[in-house]
């Protein structure tokens, strides 16, 4: 079972996703299709060091990035901090970071092994 705790910070344009437990595809579609669809939030950070990314599969990648990049159609200047903390989930990432750039996302990815390294990037990017 998963969770993803979704909190959203207007002010600052910032979406952060905390995934906890054993995540699919669909759960990340749900979790931002539940934002995204609402709120064209142009920065938005994944925390996934307490998910369990092992039901992923390429197949599934690739139809995230295809989602991934329509819904971003609508975000201004969209960027996207994955957070992991282990070679195994970061090698996961980085895959899907090279699929979503051949979908031809405007997304810009960055990975990171800790959230605070991630918000100093998106603030550095914003000029906060």
């Amino acid at each position: 079972m998963s969770t993803v705790n979704i909190q959203y910070d207007a002010a600052r344009e910032l979406v952060i996703f905390t995934a906890i437990g054993l995540l699919t595809i669909e759960d990340f579609i749900a979790a931002g299709d539940a934002h995204f669809l609402n709120h064209a939030t142009s920065c938005s950070i994944w925390d996934l060091r307490k998910a369990d990314l092992s039901s992923i599969r390429l197949d599934n990648m690739h139809a995230l990035s295809r989602r991934s990049a329509d819904v971003s159609k609508s975000r201004p200047d969209p960027r996207t901090a994955l957070v992991v903390d282990d070679d195994g989930k970061r090698a996961l990432v980085r895959l899907y970071e090279a699929l979503a750039e051949s979908t031809g996302t405007p997304v810009i990815y960055r990975i990171f092994g800790t959230l605070e390294d991630a918000v100093e990037w998106i603030d550095q990017e914003r000029g906060s």
